[in-house]
């Protein structure tokens, strides 16, 4: 009390919080990765197919490159059962020529087999999937065979005939959608083998088969659709 006035209290803290420190052996845990930022111009997708794709896909199957393997496989393929019924009918034939005549017969069906299936089975895989794969990027040309073009775009690797590469520009972006290889194949070149069946936007007539070096598809999502007048097409 002062001067006949009480004075207010004044209460002192009588505990102080100290800042927690952390523990001695226990580390701060790491900070989250940053995610890594995917260039929507350069990439490689799947995406649906067209019905031009399709259409497209399906001359493919009935192209002489394949049809003509088709047609020779079978015929040599039934030539060795032939030959063999008609032994068996008691049909004379020279006993030197007739097991190589056998046996060729039917080694020239297994290779013309082989080489249809390596060339029909990724249209027909991609038709029954219904998807094909695009890549965009800049176009990086490469030293390639004779009377062939080498074209790296999106980090794959194109070699086809340079009539296929021509409605590609220098310097701005490109798209070419294209069928995959088979990676199952028995050997190296079928692993490479694919087909081309547009190029910026242009779906060709008639697919040209190439070479490929294939890139993992990226699991974002598509890129938005270019436009024509990017291309220069109509």
């Amino acid at each position: 009390m002062r001067c006949g006035k009480i004075l207010p209290s004044v209460t002192m803290p009588t505990t102080f919080s100290a800042p927690q420190m952390p523990m001695a052996g226990v580390g701060m845990p790491p900070p989250p990765p940053m995610q890594q930022e995917i260039d929507p111009f350069e990439t490689v997708y799947d995406r649906p197919l067209t019905p031009e794709e399709r259409a497209a896909l399906k001359r493919v199957e009935h192209s002489p490159a394949i049809g003509i393997t088709k047609v020779m496989a079978t015929l040599f393929g039934f030539a060795p059962l032939l030959l063999v019924f008609l032994s068996f009918m008691g049909t004379p034939f020279d006993p030197t020529a007739f097991p190589l005549v056998l046996i060729g017969s039917a080694f020239i069906a297994v290779i013309m087999g082989g080489i249809c299936r390596a060339k029909r089975y990724p249209v027909g895989l991609t038709i029954t999937k219904g998807s094909v794969r695009e890549a965009r990027g800049v176009p990086r040309a490469a030293p390639g065979p004779a009377g062939r073009a080498t074209v790296k775009l999106g980090d794959v690797e194109f070699t086809a005939q340079a009539a296929a590469m021509q409605n590609l520009q220098d310097g701005r972006m490109n798209s070419i959608v294209f069928v995959p290889p088979n990676e199952y194949a028995p050997n190296t070149a079928a692993r490479r083998r694919g087909w081309i069946l547009g190029v910026n936007g242009i779906t060709l007539k008639s697919p040209v088969s190439c070479s490929i070096m294939p890139a993992t598809a990226s699991q974002a999502p598509p890129p938005p659709p270019m436009q024509q007048s990017i291309w220069g097409g109509k």
